[in-house]
């Protein structure tokens, strides 16, 4: 199978040619690896024709991603041309610009029934001074592809402004690729990607590959977004005018740091149900909490642990990550575990008020206190790094898909003990899990308090949150009658902005809300409770 891409402006002209096998049908994907979400990736495309030399055959629509060729027949040659509209402006989209393109074939990379097995080659029609990064090889002027998969796989990035370093660790060139109008500090960004990936590699004692890629993509506006594959990531983060910035450089850190663990945990280990991909229909699995959970603990832990955050830095991502799981009240509506498997509804948008939690946040508490418990039992001999040790030989590199289940019995098997409360609370319940996360702190040596915003009463003492505007934005206290979307008016009769209506609730046990829902005004009274709403855990300092 053949591809030639092209550029017209803001879309590819993508041309493949290929021997029909046993079907007229033509595919593209549904979804991709990382975000278990429908893309809709057929929405990008124009103009399909399809030709049997130089005859044109009718493309008929018969699919939300499925197109038939009609009077196509077996080894019929054919050449399918059409236009991809490239501008999903992120790290698993395609998008080009004059000074770069960024092709994934995942949403662009059509896909002749039957051939999936099939070698790709690939031409890419580009000016002269565009580098191209990438992991995909070059041979004869066109870039090889095993299969399918492959080329969905190792996403291409190549552009004018093009920066690279590589070093080498047991024998695994890891490549950083950077595009944008910049100038890394290599000395530095060298030194701290060594101090992680030594880690990484002490973990599981090896590397899938013998190269890995980082592409990193820095456009001129803010952005945040990662996303893993088998020998590469693409990481978009930006703006370039931060790039010198000490928060930028920290978060380039935290997401390389995510990105390159991924490369065993969810490349190599994963869940059954995504074993192997199937990027045709929906995949629903509930051990989202290890694939991205485990991640995102690991992902600032590491960081720490090599000595590439210090401890400030990390204790304000431990901060970050306990003020995002406290603050969102669907922790008590949904666990874990069944917001991993509903994220095919709404996992990547806020969804309606506290319906769910975070795989991200969650899973890297119930991470966090599965270290804890770990390492207290076994005075820090042992770790959480054991069991995802034990994940990677059993599963990952045999190749095998993993359930629940089998996380569970490995944990188990680590820890030598009964785990079944600690899944059942932490993984499949809704449980609180404010005493649990603050005697994990304290076994992994963090001081914590449990914090408030003592300057809010509204917020903290009658469970309300409003934003700048008086809107309110969450509702802990589910009997005072107000909720989100309201717009709060009036305390007490006296009107005022947002930061007058919270003072005006300042030392009082009772107030009247006058708020406005669907253009009427209401009114309430409330009272204090014997409860502080919107606690979170907050961490101090760590004793070395």
């Amino acid at each position: 199978m053949n591809y030639t891409i092209s550029q017209n402006l803001h879309f590819l002209k993508i041309k493949v040619s290929y021997t029909v096998k046993d079907s007229n049908l033509l595919k593209l994907p549904l979804w991709r690896p990382g975000r278990y979400q429908v893309q809709n990736f057929a929405k990008n495309i124009r103009g399909m024709k399809a030709y049997r030399g130089k005859e044109e055959l009718k493309v008929m629509t018969v699919g939300r991603n499925l197109w038939k060729v009609v009077g196509a027949e077996k080894e019929d040659n054919l050449t399918v041309t059409f236009e991809y509209y490239a501008q999903h402006k992120d790290a698993g989209g395609t998008w080009v610009s004059d000074d770069f393109w960024l092709i994934n074939g995942i949403g662009c990379g059509l896909l002749p029934e039957g051939l999936e097995e099939e070698e790709i080659q690939l031409k890419i029609k580009y000016t002269n001074d565009f580098e191209v990064a990438t992991n995909a090889k070059k041979k004869g002027g066109k870039y090889h592809f095993e299969n399918f998969e492959d080329w969905t796989e190792s996403p291409l990035m190549l552009g004018r402004h093009m920066h690279h370093k590589k070093f080498e660790m047991d024998k695994v060139n890891f490549h950083i690729w950077i595009h944008g109008k910049v100038q890394p500090d290599w000395t530095k960004l060298v030194d701290d990607f060594k101090k992680f990936t030594r880690v990484q590699l002490d973990i599981f004692g090896e590397f899938p590959h013998d190269e890995f890629h980082y592409l990193i993509l820095v456009p001129d506006f803010k952005h945040y977004h990662g996303v893993e594959h088998h020998k590469n990531t693409v990481i978009t983060l930006g703006p370039a005018s931060d790039f010198h910035s000490e928060v930028f450089y920290n978060n380039l850190l935290g997401v390389s740091c995510h990105e390159l663990f991924h490369v065993w945990n969810i490349k190599q280990i994963r869940p059954k149900e995504l074993m192997p991909y199937d990027l045709f229909q929906e995949a629903y699995f509930d051990t989202g909490y290890v694939a991205e959970g485990v991640t995102t603990y690991f992902g600032d832990e590491i960081l720490f642990r090599s000595k590439a955050f210090d401890t400030q830095q990390y204790i304000k991502e431990l901060n970050t990550l306990l003020t995002r799981h406290f603050e969102n009240l669907g922790r008590h509506h949904l666990s874990v575990a069944d917001s991993s498997l509903e994220l095919w509804l709404d996992g990547y948008e806020k969804g309606i008020p506290q319906r769910k939690t975070s795989i991200y946040v969650k899973g890297a508490i119930a991470a966090l206190i599965l270290d804890a418990k770990i390492k207290k039992k076994f005075a820090g001999e042992k770790s959480l790094d054991d069991v995802m040790r034990l994940m990677w030989t059993r599963f990952g590199k045999k190749g095998k898909g993993y359930t629940s289940n089998d996380y569970q019995k490995v944990a188990e098997e680590v820890f030598g003990e009964d785990l079944t409360q600690y899944f059942e609370e932490v993984i499949y319940g809704t449980k609180s899990l404010e005493n649990q996360v603050k005697k994990a702190l304290s076994v992994l040596g963090f001081k914590s308090d449990i914090h408030y915003n003592e300057q809010n009463d509204l917020q903290t003492k009658f469970g309300i949150k409003i934003d700048q505007n008086g809107k309110v934005t969450d509702v802990e206290n589910i009997k005072s009658g107000i909720t989100e979307g309201d717009k709060i008016i009036a305390i007490n009769d006296i009107q005022g902005d947002s930061k007058q209506l919270i003072a005006l609730t300042k030392g009082l046990d009772k107030i009247q809300i006058s708020f406005e829902r669907e253009h009427k005004l209401h009114k309430n009274e409330l009272d204090k409770k014997n409860k502080l709403y919107f606690k979170k855990i907050y961490v101090t300092k760590w004793n070395d």
